[in-house]
């Protein structure tokens, strides 16, 4: 009768020890996701800013200038660089590349002028494969 006790004492302990275990590599492989997509979204929100920066920078001119803003910044801890470059109608088009972490976001915008002052009307995130593998 004892020896019974013992197998199945000893059964249930290898059980919760091996929940115990799964459970530890599930919090782990799902802190290593969180921590991938909070990184991305820091590093789209730095990206998103590169466009506002080009409208900003276009001034309050109805008129393309004649140099188009460019530039970079350091950004809540990355780095964002945009570019402005004219499109065959009144409008711009801004390439941003926001870094931060390891990880670089693209965004294409348009920015037409709406009185008083430059706004971005259209943005799109510029796919990337390799971007997208780290978040599996």
């Amino acid at each position: 009768m004892g020896m019974s006790k013992v197998i199945l004492a000893s059964g249930v302990f290898v059980i919760v020890g091996m929940y115990s275990l799964s459970f530890r590599a599930a919090d782990n492989a799902t802190s290593v996701v969180a921590l991938a997509q909070a990184i991305h979204s820091q590093t789209e929100q730095i990206a998103l800013a590169g466009t506002k920066f080009a409208a900003v920078d276009l001034g309050g001119s109805a008129s393309i200038p004649t140099i188009l803003p460019s530039g970079s910044v350091n950004l809540m801890g990355g780095t964002v660089s945009y570019r402005t470059d004219p499109l065959p109608s009144s409008k711009l088009k801004v390439t941003s590349v926001g870094t931060y972490g390891g990880h670089s976001v693209t965004y294409l915008a348009t920015v037409e002028f709406v009185s008083p002052r430059w706004q971005v009307k259209r943005i799109y995130e510029v796919p990337d494969a390799a971007e997208f593998s780290r978040l599996n």
